[in-house]
Formats: C-alpha cells, sequence, structure tokens
C-alpha cells in the first residue's frame, strides 16, 4: 500500500500464512516466512509477488529474516536447533551457516550499515526475560545491550545506524515503542498507548516508523515520526509492516 494507507494490493495467495515480510535494501526483493509447503520456511519474491522461491528447507521453523545492508545475504532465527538460534544465508539459498547455539532462545535479528547485529535472546521463548545483545556478523563479540529488569526484544537498526528502536515494557504488561544509543544508553520511550504495540519498523530515511497496534485481537498498522509525534492511522487491518525503499 501507499504510505497514506490508500491502494492496498494483495501479493500473495495461498490456504497458510505468509507473514513477517522484509525488503531488500534495493527495494527489489520480499523475503518472508511462510508454511505454505507445509512447514514453516524462508521465501523470496520480487516486490510485485512474482518469482517466488524457497530459501530454506529444514523441519525446523525458519522465521523473521533480515537483509544484510548489501542485499546478498539474510539473517534469520530458526528452531532447527530445538530452540531459536541465529542463521545466515545467502540470497540464492547457499552458504548457510550457524551463528548462536547456547541452549537459549535468540531471534528478531536486525543488521547494521556496518555489519553488526542486534537480536534479543532469553531462557525461553514466551519472552518473560528476553534481552537485546549486538555481536559481530562472525558471531563473536556478543554484548548485552539491556538489563532493565523487564523484557526487551524486536530490536531494528536505524537506516543511519546511530539508534535502535524495540519493543519494552512500559508498564505492568503494557509494551511500547522505544528508542536507545546503540550501547544501550539513553532509553527512552516513544510511544505507548493501552493497548499491544509490536513489528515497529523504520523507513528507508529514518524519518518515520510503521508498527502495528493490537486492540481486543485487531490489528491496525500505524505511522508516526522518528520522535514519536504525529502518530497516524493508516489502515484497519494487517500487521508487521516493511517499507519497500
Amino acid at each position: 500500500m501507499d504510505v497514506d494507507g490508500h491502494h492496498q494490493t494483495q501479493l500473495t495467495l495461498n490456504e497458510t500464512d505468509d507473514m513477517y515480510p522484509a525488503v531488500s535494501p534495493d527495494g527489489k526483493y520480499i523475503a518472508f516466512k511462510s508454511n505454505r509447503d507445509g512447514n514453516f520456511e524462508i521465501y523470496v519474491m520480487t516486490s510485485d509477488g512474482s518469482s517466488l522461491r524457497r530459501l530454506t528447507d529444514d523441519p525446523g521453523e525458519d522465521s523473521l529474516p533480515n537483509w544484510s545492508p548489501d542485499g546478498h545475504q539474510l539473517v534469520f532465527n530458526s528452531k532447527r536447533d530445538g530452540d531459536y538460534e541465529l542463521f545466515i544465508v545467502n540470497a540464492d539459498g547457499s552458504g548457510l551457516r550457524q551463528l548462536t547455539g547456547n541452549n537459549r532462545w535468540d531471534g528478531h535479528p536486525s543488521w547494521s550499515i556496518d555489519g553488526t547485529l542486534v537480536f534479543n535472546s532469553g531462557t525461553t521463548g514466551n519472552g518473560s526475560d528476553w534481552e537485546i545483545y549486538s555481536m559481530d556478523i562472525d558471531g563473536l563479540n556478543v554484548r548485552q545491550l539491556t538489563s532493565n529488569g523487564v523484557s526487551d526484544w524486536s530490536a531494528e537498526w536505524s537506516p543511519d545506524g546511530h539508534y535502535i528502536l524495540f519493543l519494552s515494557i512500559a508498564s505492568g504488561n503494557d509494551p511500547g515503542i522505544f528508542l536507545m544509543n546503540t550501547d544501550g544508553s539513553g532509553r527512552r520511550v516513544l510511544y505507548n498507548s493501552p493497548y499491544y504495540e509490536w513489528g515497529a519498523r523504520w523507513s528507508a530515511d529514518g524519518e518515520k516508523i510503521v508498527f502495528t497496534v493490537d486492540k481486543d485481537d485487531v490489528e491496525y498498522i500505524y505511522i508516526m515520526n522518528k520522535d514519536g509525534g504525529d502518530v497516524t492511522l493508516l489502515t484497519e487491518r494487517g500487521s508487521y509492516p516493511a517499507w519497500v525503499k
């Protein structure tokens, strides 16, 4: 759809689930999670929904793909080893390699312009103790960025690599959208409503943030300025929006 919510176009059509779209840096391809072949794998298609191909093939669930800045690789989380771990694969499906393997649940990786990854990690999959970490692209130099007595998850690098957008518990069990510096300092809330916010993503120029709000099991997509101002409803359907340049 357009950035004002108009001209919505359906790109996929099957009897199962297509979720978590991620657009390549050049805007030509969309990677996403689907169980259209009976198991959740990573697929890639062109941005008009054509030329669909499966990127991964494993009995374990693969999810949440994120492109490298040059568009040549994707990082994703996979349950192929029991717990969720992080993997990297070339854009053509070759060169699969595992980054983490620590008996924890590692997920929602995001790739910065300098090649650093951020991700959330915890001892269980329910998000009760997730914190945000960064590491080098070879899986080394792991650094914990948050430790605030509440769960932090779904980190997203800003396009310029200067900030990290993430979700955190703002009060009680109420998640909100937060921003912090790349070293974990300067933590501040950008948006927190009485409902459940999730799936926050940057625009390509870093000036806007689009996100989902779940209001009593009905999902809405909103857009706001990078400082949390001018919150505007885009559509009363859909979730986990992604920008096409």
